[in-house]
């Protein structure tokens, strides 16, 4: 179950790291696909996702959410509702998602671009070395 989007892969593996404390077993997923991009913030598309098994799910998004408020919980103290509520619209720490402007494609692709023109002109300086 998906209780969480983080900022980065850091981020996740910090509050990973956190839930596995108090036994709830937890895993990153999507981690690789900000690397794959670079340092271009993508939007939550490829942010990293926290996961974990059903039965934890509002035990997990309620630790998780008390973390975001600055708050140091136990799970002692977790509300009976809280650990009792069924359903995808409880408790889940995941933001409403964004998608990309264009504004954030067209500088990726300009980025891409350039990127490209760099490494071309790299390979014709170096042919025309060899040759």
């Amino acid at each position: 179950m998906n209780v969480y989007v983080a900022r980065d892969a850091t981020h996740a593996h910090l509050l990973v790291a956190r839930l596995l404390e108090v036994g709830i077993h937890a895993e990153v997923s999507g981690e690789h696909l900000q690397g794959l991009l670079g340092e271009i913030p993508m939007g939550w598309a490829t942010s990293p996702t926290i996961l974990v098994p059903e039965q934890h799910g509002r035990r997990a998004a309620w630790f998780l959410q008390q973390l975001d408020a600055g708050r140091d919980p136990a799970l002692e103290d977790l509300p009976a509702e809280a650990d009792a509520a069924v359903g995808p619209a409880v408790g889940p720490a995941v933001p409403d998602p964004k998608l990309p402007s264009h504004r954030d494609w067209l500088w990726t692709w300009l980025l891409v671009g350039i990127v490209l023109l760099v490494l071309e002109g790299v390979v014709w300086f170096f042919l025309d070395r060899i040759g």
